[in-house]
């Protein structure tokens, strides 16, 4: 079967430099072929990430809900509450402020993840999930660290030595400009008398 290509390449070149264009484009295709076969096999060869929906719930929980409670604090304080209700129809319980502050938590998460109370019945959901919600604040104090440095070394006058936001040395008391940041609030910065006793504090 005739190409149309080859054909219109025919009517305008000689017969030498047609052999040479079709050597040409031969050579290229098949290096197109190669390029294409590593492609995919280097494709291949990538491990695909499993998404987890535990994981992903876990870290939504302390981006939406609570920062710090774990997942089971929320349903026990939820079965408890539950429980007194049960009991104490007629005669409300009161209860601590921690208390109404976890189950609060527990109506907020129940919004956010209808499904909770099925996926609750193995206590590995409830290891999946807190490993999620960990996983959500180590992400947040990492990108923290950056964003502080980045904030410190914006401003005027930059500090004299620049602060890195891969390496922890050299911080804390033993930087002006966070050693500031972590003064008591009794001190007063401009005085060097409290600037030196701050930065000596840690060894007292």
């Amino acid at each position: 079967m005739s190409n149309p290509v080859f054909e219109d390449m025919a009517q305008l070149l000689p017969d030498s430099n047609i052999n040479n264009c079709i050597g040409a484009f031969k050579r290229h295709i098949s290096c197109l072929e190669e390029e294409n076969c590593g492609l995919c096999d280097a494709q291949a060869s990538v491990p695909k990430k499993h998404h987890n929906f535990y994981l992903s719930a876990g870290r939504a929980i302390r981006w939406l809900v609570t920062l710090n409670d774990h997942v089971e604090d929320l349903v026990s304080e939820a079965n408890h509450c539950s429980c007194m209700e049960q009991v104490n129809s007629d005669d409300p319980t009161d209860h601590s402020e921690e208390e109404d502050c976890l189950y609060c938590s527990y109506q907020e998460l129940l919004q956010w993840i209808p499904s909770l109370k099925s996926d609750l019945t193995a206590e590995s959901e409830d290891y999946e999930l807190n490993k999620g919600a960990d996983g959500a604040c180590g992400d947040d104090a990492a990108g923290l660290k950056i964003a502080v440095v980045e904030w410190l070394m914006s401003g005027q006058p930059t500090p004299e030595l620049a602060l890195e936001p891969w390496h922890k040395t050299g911080r804390g008391f033993y930087h002006d400009a966070t050693t500031q940041l972590i003064c008591p609030v009794d001190y007063d910065w401009s005085n060097p008398k409290y600037v030196c006793l701050c930065k000596w504090m840690p060894y007292s």
